[in-house]
């Protein structure tokens, strides 16, 4: 009985920083979209020839922040995976070493 009271709180535990490390994702892809969702909305919302100059000029300062935040979140992303999990430390090595050598989860299917 003392065995399953230790995997119970294990598995509690990876549980537990699985949804600490979920909401940390999405938070950060929130945050870092938010700026380019804002800005979409404001192209979509009047028509261009109804835009006030204080209204461009928000849009166009706006601009390089979106932008900036849009392509940010594609190097946080994994970064936030390389901190949270050893194996995806070890597939990226691998990947980027072009010397990828952990078989693919389908790899005994497609050998059938």
């Amino acid at each position: 009985p003392q065995l399953k009271k230790s995997e119970s709180e294990e598995s509690r535990t990876a549980r537990r920083q699985t949804i600490i490390f979920l909401r940390l994702i999405v938070v950060t892809l929130a945050v870092c979209w938010m700026p380019n969702q804002v800005r979409r909305i404001m192209a979509a919302a009047k028509p261009k020839h109804d835009w006030t100059k204080t209204y461009f000029r928000a849009y166009m300062i706006l601009l390089p922040f979106s932008d900036t935040f849009f392509y940010l979140s594609s190097i946080i992303n994994p970064l936030l995976y390389n901190v949270s999990s050893q194996q995806f430390r070890r597939v990226f090595g691998q990947v980027l070493r072009c010397h990828l050598t952990l078989p693919h989860a389908n790899h005994s299917k497609h050998l059938r």
